[in-house]
């Protein structure tokens, strides 16, 4: 398998990536929705906000992850990726014997001090 490669994602609304702290991950009504806030003198609360809820969900906090923050770009300005290379999304096509390999999914990495990873079929909404 080829090195994961973090892209940055700034969502269609902004102009710029965010570096966000992690508040609070729930799901009500169907929708799953990653509550942050920004860093800095803004602070805007920011929600990711799923209509349809993730295939996958990993978190882990960000000082276990040694090996994929080296990986993150040099002059890292935000906290959304999409991860080419996935190893997680190989892992879950490989669990799943395949039956998503034709499908488009995506692999977003919020990383703030709990990293979290989701396998998506389509990118969230962003809120603020």
């Amino acid at each position: 398998m080829n090195i994961e490669i973090y892209e940055p994602w700034i969502p269609p609304s902004l102009s710029a990536p965010m570096r966000l702290t992690f508040d609070s991950m729930h799901v009500e009504n169907g929708e799953m929705t990653i509550g942050m806030h920004e860093v800095g003198a803004g602070r805007r609360n920011v929600a990711l906000a799923f209509s349809v809820l993730p295939l996958a969900i990993r978190v882990i906090n960000e000082s276990h992850r040694l090996r994929s923050l080296a990986r993150l770009p040099k002059q890292r300005d935000g906290s959304l990726y999409l991860v080419r290379n996935s190893e997680m999304l190989d892992s879950f096509n490989n669990d799943a014997l395949g039956i998503y390999a034709e499908d488009p999914l995506l692999h977003l990495a919020v990383v703030t001090e709990e990293w979290i990873d989701l396998i998506l079929a389509g990118l969230p909404q962003v809120r603020f």
